[in-house]
């Protein structure tokens, strides 16, 4: 990919400066456009350092007077841009940080009046947002909501497996009678929940991913006669 570009560096070295000012970089010189750029995430605290340092990086734009020390910043912005670098070579470093500046402010005016479309999210919330523009085409309540709580989500899927046995599935009603007479003959509860429970959790295990891939593409015939063979 021609623009496609990795930065790889220690931490404390300087990489939220360095993607701050790439945003400004394709996002000041059509200060309107900033709508159509999208920065992803791993966590929030790093979403809202992202954005924190673009306003307050903003801000420095805006104020800055000569012999401020922002060429840290000026430099790259200038020099992504053929047209500022013919600005500044014909009419001077100062009218190209002027214009700068007022496309900052500019830029600062759209955020502030716009700012849930400051684009800058963790990967879970912009899939959030995908998933509830097409949530009447998935097939879904528009007003669903994520559940990131582990241990409630297993409970609450187990307890609804439970609920339905007897009512769907023969299949998978037998196979949970077989387990839970299996358990009584081993001098243990009949209660199976707890158990779901744990096996439940690898679901949720990345490491363990892997195993699992091949038993989903079992049906439940291939799944009991393996029980059988065990």
């Amino acid at each position: 990919m021609k623009n496609f570009v990795v930065y790889k560096s220690s931490a404390g070295s300087g990489k939220t400066t360095t993607l701050a000012i790439e945003y400004l970089k394709l996002s000041l010189y059509k200060p309107e456009h900033f709508k159509h750029i999208l920065a992803l995430t791993f966590t929030k605290d790093a979403a809202n350092e992202m954005k924190q340092r673009i306003l307050d990086y903003l801000i420095l734009i805006i104020d800055y007077q000569e012999g401020d020390q922002l060429d840290f910043i000026f430099n790259p912005i200038i020099k992504s841009k053929r047209e500022w670098i013919g600005m500044e070579n014909s009419q001077g470093r100062s009218e190209v940080i002027w214009q700068i500046q007022r496309n900052a402010n500019t830029l600062l005016q759209y955020i502030l009046h716009a700012y849930s479309d400051f684009a800058i999210s963790t990967i879970d919330s912009f899939t959030h947002r995908i998933i509830k523009s097409f949530a009447h085409d998935l097939g879904i309540a528009i007003s669903f909501d994520v559940e990131l709580d582990a241990e409630n989500l297993v409970k609450t899927a187990v307890n609804e497996l439970i609920s339905k046995v007897g009512e769907t599935n023969p299949q998978l009603t037998n196979v949970l009678l077989d387990f839970a007479m299996h358990k009584i003959g081993n001098d243990q509860t009949r209660k199976i929940d707890t158990d779901l429970r744990l096996l439940a959790k690898n679901l949720l295990d990345d490491v363990k991913e892997e195993h699992l891939i091949g038993l989903r593409a079992l049906s439940m015939e291939d799944l009991l006669k393996l029980k059988d063979q065990i």
